[in-house]
């Protein structure tokens, strides 16, 4: 198991531009949300829980520390949270080896904060259960372990995935990379500058109970300027990056029903032959299945796996022999 160790965050960038990236960093994660189709709330997130870097041009890229156990205690939660990061920088229960062992079919999940696991345990996030679910039900000749690595990070856009993909999950060569994709217009790189300049201007609104007004109008403002055609475009340059990067089997799962883009991964999963697509028949009214921050509690981890698993074996995505 993960051994709990806090580690300051670390860089080798000039002095000016790590307190930038601080300031910058840490005020987004403080909100941790864009507004996006399930209008997520605010939740904290300490600043030893992260570590900054700049990757390939990318100003405001950071993933989660590792060796790290980040606590998460909300009012609206029945209890603490613990969220696990091994040695890689992954919400994960164990360490896996780099080298895939003999006859073990290997899973890589990417996203954002439905895919890291959001206000619940490690080892209660979807990702999680699927592992033990395949291990104990999924019963193939050709395969004697299951492995699903989780890459998923709170936040993330669709280039940052494909970054994490391309520094932390070439090296694991999945078998199966399943990409869970839930806001299809957050471009970080380009919104986080809009949302930095009316940062003052928000925290005086926050007081007043007024939440995400910068980062309301950084959207409002980059729409103005790319259009819908931009978010489409940014959207299908990402989907070709990860198979530059990723040759085999890729399940591309949507959560929110925004019809233009859905034709876009329909269409580029028909051109793609070994990309298959999948829409889970989840009712965002069914509050069960949610916080109050609209992020999956424990049932609604439950009901996903659930849904995905069904998907796999009435598929065939993974060849059972």
């Amino acid at each position: 198991m993960i051994k709990t160790s806090i580690k300051t965050i670390k860089n080798v960038f000039p002095i000016k531009i790590l307190i930038l990236l601080e300031i910058i960093i840490i005020a987004y994660l403080t909100i941790r949300i864009i507004e996006n189709p399930f209008n997520l709330s605010v939740n904290v997130v300490p600043k030893n829980a992260i570590l900054i870097s700049q990757k390939d041009g990318l100003k405001y890229f950071f993933e989660p520390n590792p060796d790290y156990v980040e606590k998460i205690k909300e009012n609206w939660l029945p209890k603490p949270v613990e969220y696990t990061i091994n040695h890689d920088t992954l919400n994960e229960r164990f360490n896996y080896q780099i080298k895939k062992p003999i006859n073990t079919y290997r899973i890589i999940t990417l996203g954002d904060s439905f895919t890291f696991g959001e206000n619940v345990p490690t080892a209660k996030n979807w990702t999680e259960l699927l592992e033990d679910d395949l291990n104990k039900n999924f019963h193939c000749k050709n395969v004697s372990k299951f492995e699903v690595i989780n890459l998923g990070v709170y936040a993330y856009d669709m280039q940052y995935e494909v970054e994490r993909y391309k520094i932390r999950g070439i090296k694991y060569n999945p078998d199966l990379v399943i990409w869970t994709l839930t806001d299809f217009e957050r471009i970080l790189e380009l919104e986080m500058p809009y949302i930095k300049a009316h940062n003052a201007q928000a925290v005086a609104l926050e007081k007043k109970g007024i939440y995400y007004k910068n980062w309301q109008d950084a959207r409002i403002q980059l729409k103005n300027k790319i259009g819908e055609k931009g978010f489409i475009d940014f959207t299908n340059r990402q989907l070709n990056n990860l198979t530059k990067l990723y040759k085999n089997r890729l399940l591309i799962i949507t959560l929110p029903n925004d019809q233009s883009y859905i034709d876009l991964i329909k269409t580029f999963s028909k051109e793609n032959s070994k990309t298959s697509y999948f829409q889970p028949a989840i009712d965002w009214g069914q509050k069960q299945y949610f916080y109050p921050d609209n992020h999956f509690n424990e049932l609604g981890n439950q009901k996903m796996e659930a849904l995905i698993l069904g998907y796999l074996k009435n598929s065939k995505v993974i060849p059972c022999n």
